[in-house]
């Protein structure tokens, strides 16, 4: 059995404190039985006061609301394999909530944007703990097990959800859109609004939107309230993944291609109202390491100045 230093010294001090009801004066004998009582006696309050945190109550936690429903996460077991000095291709933030998966690495098509990663190889670990075993166990050829709790964003609809006096269009289909509010991540909703139905017009990679919703869908309703506009749909959004972590929308999607068709002229028909729009991760990436390298030399200047006119200046 081990102890730390101070632990064992702590509970030494308190077994000479107090006498054994079965010994009159304690000696190491007796010092060796407290030790085991006193440990095994923590190991069982320990279990009994603190269960096991269950998986989807700590994926809410990871993003930062306890108001999301267990029901809205699924436990996925993942492994990831990779051959020696290939990189995992993998982004958490820390509370391990995946942000970025990079394309063509072994981590995609495995894990995606939104995964909160509960253990590696069966053990739980913290932010700090995976950057150090990831980073071990890269060294060579790997393969790695991941026990993620992953956010559930689609669900069926019943009919009667749909707006009154709205009828199921024939050549597309209908589903219930689960969004998330993850601490750090963009929500990033290019949405437009055309003939009184509110369209999704592109969607930035790694953001809330992203994970839910794609190109076309039309957003009906958000938490059962009707919606027809771009501010209605913003504002209704936002206010419910501040209150409750999560907002769900009524979603109609296009299916068959006349369907398809004028969902497409819809989206070019009118001038698209961007709202809370990221730059390009690549620019993004691009653009710090230019920062850095002019910062490293601060001698540096561009060779060229490319004016309006597209001619040099």
């Amino acid at each position: 059995m081990r102890f730390r230093t101070s632990a064992y010294l702590d509970i030494l001090n308190r077994s000479y404190l107090r006498p054994h009801p079965r010994v009159s004066s304690p000696n190491l004998e007796t010092t060796l039985l407290f030790l085991e009582e006193e440990s095994v006696g923590s190991t069982l309050r320990a279990e009994v006061d603190e269960p096991p945190t269950p998986f989807p109550t700590m994926a809410a936690a990871a993003y930062g609301s306890a108001n999301v429903p267990a029901s809205c996460f699924e436990a996925v077991d993942v492994t990831v394999e990779g051959k020696k000095g290939e990189q995992l291709g993998l982004r958490v933030n820390n509370n391990l909530v995946v942000v970025k998966v990079e394309r063509e690495s072994p981590s995609h098509g495995n894990l995606q944007f939104g995964d909160v990663i509960l253990t590696v190889n069966g053990q739980k670990i913290d932010r700090k703990m995976f950057i150090e075993v990831v980073k071990k166990m890269t060294t060579g050829a790997y393969k790695i097990s991941f026990k993620i709790s992953r956010p559930i964003t689609k669900t069926d609809l019943e009919m009667s959800r749909l707006p009154r006096e709205y009828d199921p269009v024939p050549g597309y289909k209908y589903h219930v859109g689960v969004m998330f509010n993850i601490t750090g991540c963009k929500l990033a909703l290019p949405i437009k609004s055309y003939n009184n139905k509110v369209y999704v017009t592109r969607l930035p990679e790694d953001t809330l939107s992203s994970l839910t919703l794609h190109i076309g869908d039309a957003i009906l309703d958000v938490d059962n309230q009707p919606v027809t506009s771009v501010q209605e749909t913003s504002e209704a959004l936002i206010k419910q993944l501040k209150a409750k972590g999560h907002a769900t929308m009524a979603i109609e999607q296009a299916e068959d291609p006349a369907a398809k068709a004028y969902v497409r002229a819809a989206l070019l028909a009118e001038k698209t109202l961007d709202l809370d729009l990221p730059l390009a991760p690549d620019v993004i990436e691009i653009t710090k390491k230019e920062s850095g390298r002019f910062k490293g030399n601060p001698s540096l200047e561009p060779t060229k100045v490319i004016g309006k006119d597209g001619k040099d200046n």
